[in-house]
């Protein structure tokens, strides 16, 4: 709609490209480097990066505003919610077409991808990842 709502015609919250024109990456991780990393990687290519150090401040977040990032990158390892609980949980509310998710983790054996895609990631990146990733 042209009002400025963060809602569609459909009822559907909107994605922060839809508002902004920008896209957005969530970058939910407890280590700061972390998304020091995202940010060096992507700002240039034009992607706006909002920072979360846990899983319960990103729920926060995204229910405090009235719109969704494009994508989350979610650290499978995080003190207190894991990345696969907050994933089962966004999955929950929003489905895999709605709002993206790639878990990253230094974790990188078959049962921990398994696990990240049976909760509901779109896929899953083993740290560290390079640029182009």
């Amino acid at each position: 709609t042209s009002s400025g709502s963060s809602v569609g015609g459909s009822g559907k919250v909107k994605q922060h490209s839809e508002i902004y024109g920008t896209l957005e990456i969530l970058s939910v991780d407890d280590h700061a480097i972390n998304h020091c990393v995202v940010e060096n990687s992507v700002t240039s290519k034009g992607y706006k990066v909002t920072s979360c150090m846990s899983g319960s401040e990103a729920f926060e977040l995204l229910e405090t505003r009235g719109y969704l990032p494009d994508l989350i990158l979610l650290d499978c390892m995080m003190p207190g919610m894991s990345g696969y609980e907050m994933c089962e949980r966004l999955r929950e509310t929003y489905p895999c077409n709605t709002l993206p998710v790639i878990m990253v983790s230094a974790k990188n054996n078959e049962d921990d991808i398994v696990r990240g895609l049976a909760v509901g990631c779109n896929d899953y990146i083993r740290k560290p990842y390079g640029p182009n990733e």
